[in-house]
């Protein structure tokens, strides 16, 4: 039996009480008790047997890739840059040094202005 303000869902088989009267998770309860289903990679074998069987499909779709490019679709330029040049690292150096600040035992920093 569900407590007051808690909605049950009809077909959760691991967890009954999934989210209380304001649609929020309750706590220890996951939302998604099996986890994300396994995939069975069918999409990524059917789609490389059906390149292996046909070379003109490979040079279609990447025909098709840079004249998207050369059209101006960004995510298109994007791709093609990043295949061919790698993506780029994104890094960042910081070269001002801060010196730490004292902190009382009450946790307020101190005023060094004095």
């Amino acid at each position: 039996m569900a407590e007051e303000g808690i909605v049950v869902a009809d077909n959760s088989t691991k967890q009954e009480i999934i989210r209380d009267d304001q649609g929020k998770f309750v706590a220890g309860v996951s939302g998604n008790p099996g986890g994300r289903p396994k995939s069975t990679g069918m999409l990524v074998s059917t789609m490389v047997d059906a390149l292996k069987k046909d070379d003109r499909l490979i040079e279609s779709i990447v025909n098709r890739l840079l004249n998207m490019a050369a059209d101006g679709d960004i995510s298109a330029i994007k791709e093609v840059f990043d295949r061919i040049e790698g993506k780029p690292n994104v890094s960042a150096t910081v070269t001002h040094k801060v010196p730490p600040r004292p902190i009382l035992d009450d946790g307020i920093p101190q005023d060094d202005s004095n």
